[in-house]
């Protein structure tokens, strides 16, 4: 059975196949996006009880050509069960930073190198997929009771390393043809850390990871539940937009340190579900409508609608949109508008802040 992959989706997200390497895309300084909610633990500690009171569960017409292969709806259903039984070994299962003699410092220290991993991605143009397979890497990791994970934990050059390490096996294994060697990363931190630095504490995540580095990501699950999407209802057009604010939202979450905890298909669906009630009526009525959340309900073994831990992410995702949008209305003056907030062509590459500081 062939498997859609999300960078296979032809979308405003999709990859390009030339590498920048002009160390002048390369600046000094990483974007200053100020983080949305510098105090975590309480926020944190909502989703956990939301997690643990979960039931033990995850916690016009559209061309036939919008997808690489057409797939039946109920062998959809079987990949998605198929990828909610994998996922559990690849999650980061608790909350690392608790403890940290300043949570707060090491909060934003992740939200900054969240950002830079999405910056580097997009300077190479790679997908952004990519990005979030190495945040998985680098949450997993320091989640580990692995040396130089403790060290990295206390650590800001050693957290340096740790980040650029991620991002240089999230690289390896993507399936995009593109020449980037631990060389062109280590040229990202202007010399600090070494290519081989880099490649030795890549060894030293895989063993700690035990190789398990090919776990199911939240676009995965976005594109199934695209194909979920009654052929005979929904448009290109509104299939691309749901597919685009998924993403989007997505990444609002990898960024934030309060969604580490939670399964992939929980900030997946929350994401999708927040993008659908944005669809207007017309463009996908609520009889049909209805039937498709049942159907996506049926394939994550899930009431969507009525679980409070999608309620809660869901929530979450709203409040991190709308304090974005408040933080980019107040800096306008200062053009400190989130690369998360336009599409991937909006973004000028010369002006995107790659250099990972310590």
């Amino acid at each position: 059975m062939p498997f859609i992959c999300a960078h296979q989706l032809p979308l405003t997200y999709g990859p390009t196949t030339t590498a920048c390497h002009n160390t002048a895309c390369h600046p000094l300084t990483i974007s200053n996006r100020p983080h949305p909610f510098p105090t975590m633990p309480s926020c944190l500690d909502i989703l956990i009880d939301a997690a643990e009171s979960a039931d033990g569960k995850m916690p016009s017409s559209m061309p036939k050509a919008f997808f690489t292969a057409s797939l039946d709806k109920k062998d959809t259903i079987m990949s998605i069960s198929a990828l909610l039984k994998e996922e559990e070994q690849h999650m980061c299962h608790h909350d690392y930073l608790r403890g940290s003699s300043s949570m707060k410092v090491a909060v934003a220290r992740r939200a900054k190198v969240c950002q830079w991993i999405f910056d580097a991605v997009h300077c190479f143009r790679l997908h952004r997929e990519t990005a979030i397979v190495a945040i998985s890497y680098l949450d997993r990791f320091l989640c580990s009771s692995s040396k130089r994970a403790v060290q990295a934990r206390c650590n800001p050059r050693e957290y340096q390393l740790v980040a650029m390490a991620c991002l240089y096996i999230a690289i390896k294994i993507s399936s995009e043809v593109i020449e980037i060697d631990a060389s062109t990363i280590s040229g990202l931190s202007r010399g600090l850390q070494t290519a081989e630095d880099i490649i030795s504490c890549s060894r030293d995540i895989l063993a700690s990871l035990r190789w398990e580095i090919q776990g199911p990501t939240p676009f995965q699950y976005v594109s199934y539940m695209l194909e979920l999407l009654p052929d005979d209802t929904v448009s290109m057009e509104v299939a691309t937009k749901l597919c685009d604010d998924s993403y989007r939202q997505v990444e609002l979450a990898v960024e934030d340190y309060a969604c580490v905890i939670l399964r992939r298909s929980s900030v997946a669906v929350g994401s999708f579900l927040n993008s659908l009630s944005r669809v207007a009526e017309d463009d996908f009525p609520s009889n049909k409508r209805n039937k498709f959340i049942d159907m996506i309900s049926k394939a994550f073994e899930l009431d969507v609608l009525e679980s409070q831990l999608i309620k809660t992410v869901r929530g979450r995702l709203l409040d991190i949109d709308r304090s974005l949008l408040e933080s980019n209305f107040n800096s306008s003056e200062q053009n400190q508008e989130s690369i998360l907030s336009k599409p991937l062509e909006a973004t000028n590459v010369e002006e995107t802040p790659i250099c990972l500081p310590v």
